[in-house]
């Protein structure tokens, strides 16, 4: 794995904002951002981050296939669900006593697991979904994610302690609606699509879905991760297309975080210790993972 320090100044800061007011900059922060790649890859993607700065993700080989992994202080294991044609590192707890993420089968289809830090692995399966994937889990044990009914529709899902018992979560009015991060205190984060087809961001307490995350002036909010002090970071656009800027919400504010030189920045996960991770694409069109502290 290759890696790589730049401080740099972080751009423009936004007053909150869950409507679409005008932007108005605030104080700039400085972050040291570090490339994460895995050795020989062709896509590296960083998605969590535990409370010891023990990084999780998914990358692609050579031939195409994709590969979960876990890096400590740079040490990288790689993470194959067994007989998977497919693997990928969503998401693991502040107390590294959890991993989980989605791999597919021998046809394809997407389907979530859990592994626990004895090695077990255990497939999350919602009954009766088309496909699941589980993004997130807390020290508890309690998986979210988001899975297709049979009709094709997506829906966000808790698993309390990660027993199988699946409750389906849906923001009200949404057409879509999915569960990327949850904490030990059962905070989450997520996104719903509105029934204009436009994407917001979505937080919430105690398995409910609450209000909804817009980044002033964007048309497309994601809330990818989110912390015990209820600081959630993403990523936003102009539209549905790239490029994106990463985002993080702390403090009542708004603050826009891209990779420096990149052409599009994506923050996926968050730790108490504002630790951020996610993906940046540089100016060959090449996407690496990233740690910004």
């Amino acid at each position: 794995m290759s890696r790589w320090t730049i401080s740099s100044l972080v751009l423009t800061c936004f007053s909150l904002a869950v409507s679409l007011a005008v932007p108005k900059a605030q104080s700039q922060r400085d972050l040291t951002f570090t490339t994460v790649d895995v050795r020989g890859s062709t896509h590296t993607e960083a998605n969590g981050v535990d409370g010891a700065g023990d990084i999780v993700g998914f990358y692609v080989d050579s031939k195409r296939v994709e590969h979960g992994f876990k890096d400590v202080a740079g040490k990288i294991t790689t993470i194959n669900f067994p007989s998977s044609t497919g693997t990928r590192a969503y998401g693991i707890d502040l107390n590294a006593m959890f991993m989980v993420g989605s791999y597919t089968d021998s046809t394809f289809t997407p389907r979530g697991f859990q592994l626990d830090a004895s090695g077990k692995f255990t497939t999350v399966d919602v009954p009766g979904a088309a496909w699941t994937r589980a993004m997130s889990v807390n020290s508890a044990g309690t998986i979210v994610g988001a899975y297709a009914d049979s009709a094709g529709v997506v829906h966000g899902f808790l698993d309390k302690n990660g027993k199988g018992s699946f409750t389906t979560l849906d923001f009200a009015g949404a057409v879509l609606t999915e569960i990327h991060s949850i904490v030990n205190l059962r905070y989450m984060a997520g996104i719903f699509v509105d029934s204009s087809g436009v994407e917001h961001g979505v937080q919430g307490a105690r398995g409910t879905l609450g209000s909804a995350i817009t980044v002033p002036g964007a048309g497309l909010t994601s809330a990818d991760g989110v912390n015990d002090a209820i600081n959630i970071v993403g990523h936003f656009g102009a539209s549905a297309a790239e490029p994106f800027h990463g985002y993080l919400f702390m403090g009542g504010q708004f603050q826009t975080i891209d990779f420096p030189g990149a052409t599009d920045t994506r923050c996926n996960g968050i730790s108490d210790a504002i630790d951020i991770v996610g993906r940046y694409t540089d100016v060959k069109g090449m996407v690496h993972g990233f740690l910004a502290k």
